[in-house]
């Protein structure tokens, strides 16, 4: 499975199908469930702390940036031009980072792998409450059937 948001939804979209006639076969997945999106949520969460080590790291080079602390090998490295501005104090650089549009797009990244992270976390606990869903399912049905 491609780690990205659409193909993650699409498998969800047909694992999360319960055929009603096969309950017992549907148990059996459970566990093949669990570790297909196991396996997902450990590398998106692995990637999710690469992007924000990422982030951290670039924060903190921004940071010397904009209070003028870079070296003229650290600005060529980056391809960036010395800030001409004012010293930034803490504040004003986290005001400032806000709206960077070079910690933006990392930002972006980690936000996004959040999401995906998030997602995968809540398919797991559909997993988890799944094996309940069946036992009401055939609950159900010998109700229906009136036994």
């Amino acid at each position: 499975m491609k780690l990205n948001i659409d193909s993650i939804i699409a498998e969800w979209k047909q694992d999360s199908i319960l055929d009603e006639t096969k309950l017992s076969t549907e148990l059996a997945r459970i566990p093949l469930l669990h570790s297909k999106y196991l396996e997902v949520y450990l590398t998106s969460k692995s990637k999710l702390i690469s992007v924000t080590s990422s982030y951290n790291k670039l924060k903190f080079t921004r940071k010397k940036y904009f209070r003028g602390e870079m070296t003229r090998e650290e600005l060529l490295a980056h391809g960036w031009d010395q800030y001409q501005g004012l010293k930034m104090s803490h504040s004003e650089f986290n005001s400032t980072a806000d709206i960077d549009p070079v910690l933006n797009d990392e930002w972006v990244k980690v936000e996004y792998w959040k999401g995906i992270v998030s997602g995968i976390e809540w398919i797991m606990k559909e997993i988890q409450n799944r094996g309940y869903t069946i036992k009401t399912m055939v609950e159900y049905n010998k109700i229906i059937m009136g036994g």
